[in-house]
């Protein structure tokens, strides 16, 4: 019997967090995730003999991560190497507001101390004066935060070090002596992630491949108006960016920088967010590109189907350059989704059982000769874990065992995929494309979308006036054209616009712009105007806002009127580093009388969103041990199978739970809404983290009071 191959992909990206114009490391995502994430998805693959992955590590990450390890720093562990003693207040400030933005609580599980110390700073929250907050912490308690911060950051292999286990047993009262020794220790293991790609790569357990430099979004950088293929009526920069060349110059930075450290010579591509074009294909051709990997919604739109066949979306398919071809892989999205966003709620058999489901549903599709075939899961490596237990250590570690054992199936790499000389499928016509929609949305096509690429064709005019000019060193010339490359990066236009939620718009905003400013800096010209104003013009909606004032809705399932929600709680279906597609639910409403807590979720009435007939939504409330189930079949809210409320859906989903059946204080309880299919969860809100109501009606009606 011949397997079905079946690749994952694991795509390890930050940005580039340097500010050029002071030279500083402003946020710490590098540093943290190579604690957490970086090492530990390489080691769960060693730990399971017989798997083999792909793991995609972009440029722009790997230079950051060889920065500390040559011992740059970043302001936050800066601040926190200091003794808390000597902080001034506005750092203090900056600890209890940076230092305590951990929420999933599978991160916190074995730190109980830290939730503790949350709830003090939310029991005393002073946003117009926050110095206040401080009189209820002290050095000690600071310095906790700052302990118990670093100690969550600690990924599954990290927590087995002698160090860590003391300082997660002892739990708080950590002295400026246990806090360096952790800070130190994260230091001596960062030089390890490097190792083990290196040592997995060279015993052919991992392939390795890569993104161009700075992650831009090649089809857009090539020509934005690639993006009108699938967004025709869609606003546009009033300008056109078009430099091929930058996307040309990208690549091959990124090849250089891995044959320096890995040894490679042209390897596979993700594309930053998987966006491909022809034009993106012809690049990669030119630059002996192998292969290329993008998502089965752009496959989808460049044959124009309503639906593709499984033959069809399970192959690999080669494009034709003209002067060469490259392969394409196609991310099977219900499986990758099932991975990023829905199973870490389950424990890890079943959610191994329901993605095995899913992947035997897909090989029973398909023709008895299975060797053709190849089931390509590609997402996110490094966001996804903090909602699972153990980091996804169980989830991961039990899916590779299961797969490796299972004869139908086989783990392998699409380098060694197409070294067999599967027969590939001709694709003449390609649409461009991501893996967010199928389109290139996300980065163009609205207003403080388009203002940002209105400042790159600036700043990239003024560059390239200057290297015609002649007059500046060619050293000088090629440290702006890195800064130039910095700003083509896609995360500063992902986080413009409606679609993604972040706490630090203003910080990613400010590095955008400050990447552009050094541009004109080198050249020793002043920073023109239009850099020196935000392109984030909105402000921007956060993924949970509270509530108002006490509501009193009528639970019937309808929109009665415009005003019985509108003082609400809103959660919205923001996404903040990682993306979904085809959401169920549209937001979620709710709030409470001091007797009952309402809740309204409102669905998206797409025809991909159609709901399921067992749909249930359950509430999970910090301290309940058992979740309260919102059945609209049944009209009713149920907590240990006793009725507690009514539910009701026709427009909406409506539902009361009263208070007093509950085990929860009449305080600020964080909680989370999840939608079921029968027992299957299908979508969590908020996506990260967990929204709060507070409990205590006179408290919402004092602090809100407004006429």
């Amino acid at each position: 019997m011949n397997p079905l191959s079946v690749v994952f992909l694991w795509h390890q990206h930050q940005p580039n967090y340097c500010d050029p114009v002071t030279d500083d490391f402003i946020m710490p995502w590098v540093r943290l995730h190579a604690l957490k994430d970086y090492y530990d998805m390489a080691a769960y693959i060693e730990q399971v003999p017989g798997t083999r992955a792909v793991i995609n590590l972009v440029p722009s990450l790997l230079e950051q991560l060889q920065a500390y390890i040559d011992g740059a720093s970043d302001s936050w562990l800066d601040l926190s190497r200091r003794p808390v003693g000597d902080l001034v207040e506005d750092e203090q400030i900056f600890v209890l507001r940076h230092f305590l933005s951990i929420h999933t609580q599978p991160l916190l599980a074995h730190i109980p101390r830290y939730s503790q110390l949350q709830k003090l700073c939310a029991l005393h929250p002073e946003p117009e004066r926050p110095a206040s907050t401080l009189q209820h912490f002290d050095t000690q308690k600071l310095r906790d935060v700052i302990v118990l911060f670093h100690l969550a950051w600690c990924g599954e292999t990290l927590k087995r070090d002698p160090t860590v286990r003391r300082l997660i047993a002892q739990g708080g009262d950590f002295s400026e002596a246990d806090k360096s020794e952790l800070l130190n220790l994260q230091a001596e293991f960062l030089p390890r992630v490097l190792e083990i790609h290196r040592r997995l790569q060279r015993e052919g357990r991992i392939e390795l491949s890569t993104t161009p430099f700075y992650h831009p979004i090649m089809p857009l950088l090539i020509n934005t108006d690639s993006g009108r293929e699938m967004l025709p009526s869609a606003p546009f920069p009033e300008k056109k960016f078009s430099y091929p060349q930058d996307a040309q110059l990208q690549l091959r930075l990124a090849q250089d920088y891995f044959r320096q450290q890995f040894g490679l010579e042209k390897t596979g591509v993700w594309p930053a967010e998987g966006a491909i074009s022809r034009d993106t294909c012809a690049v990669a051709c030119a630059a002996g590109v192998p292969w290329l990997a993008s998502d089965e919604e752009v496959l989808r739109n460049s044959h124009d189907l309503e639906q593709l066949e499984p033959r069809q979306q399970y192959r690999a398919h080669q494009f034709n350059c003209g002067r060469g071809s490259v392969s394409l892989f196609f991310r099977d999205r219900a499986l990758s989704d099932l991975i990023g966003f829905t199973l870490a709620n389950a424990p890890a058999p079943e959610a191994i059982a329901r993605f095995m489901n899913r992947l035997n549903t897909i090989y029973d599709s398909l023709p008895e000769d299975k060797s053709q075939y190849i089931v390509p899961v590609i997402l996110d490596g490094e966001n996804a874990w903090e909602n699972y237990t153990n980091n996804g250590k169980d989830f991961l570690t039990g899916l590779y065992q299961t797969l490796v054992k299972d004869p139908r199936y086989r783990l392998t790499t699409f380098s060694d995929y197409l070294a067999e000389g599967p027969q590939q499928l001709p694709l003449p016509h390609l649409r461009a494309g991501s893996w967010i929609y199928g389109t290139l949305s996300t980065w163009i096509g609205q207003e403080d979308k388009n203002r940002g690429w209105s400042y790159l064709s600036r700043t990239r005019l003024f560059y390239e006036e200057a290297r015609k000019n002649g007059k500046l060193p060619e050293e000088t010339l090629d440290q702006m054209q890195r800064r130039m490359l910095a700003a083509e990066g896609s995360d500063w236009f992902w986080w413009y616009g409606d679609d993604h939620y972040t706490d630090y718009p203003e910080e990613f905003d400010r590095l955008f712009r400050n990447n552009q400013q050094a541009v004109y800096l080198l050249a020793g010209k002043e920073i023109p105007d239009y850099l020196k104003e935000p392109v984030l013009r909105r402000s921007t909606a956060r993924a949970v806002e509270p509530p108002v004032q006490v509501i009193h809705p009528l639970i019937d399932g309808r929109v009665t009127n415009y005003f019985e929600w509108i003082s609400a709680g809103r959660i919205t279906q923001r996404y903040a580093a990682i993306h979904r597609d085809q959401a169920l639910v549209k937001s979620v409403r709710f709030g409470c009388d001091g007797e009952y807590f309402y809740l309204q979720v409102e669905f998206n009435s797409t025809p991909d969103c159609d709901l399921p007939e067992e749909l249930i939504v359950a509430l999970e409330f910090a301290g309940l041990e058992e979740e309260i189930r919102l059945d609209p079949h049944l009209e009713g809210a149920f907590y240990r199978q006793r009725q507690i409320g009514d539910c009701r859906m026709e427009q909406v989903l409506e539902a009361s739970v009263e208070l007093v059946q509950l085990e929860v204080p009449r305080d600020k309880v964080p909680f989370r809404v999840r939608v079921n299919c029968g027992e299957e969860t299908l979508e969590v809100l908020p996506s990260y983290g967990d929204a709060e109501v507070d409990l205590d009606a006179r408290r919402v009606q004092s602090e809100n009071w407004f006429v």
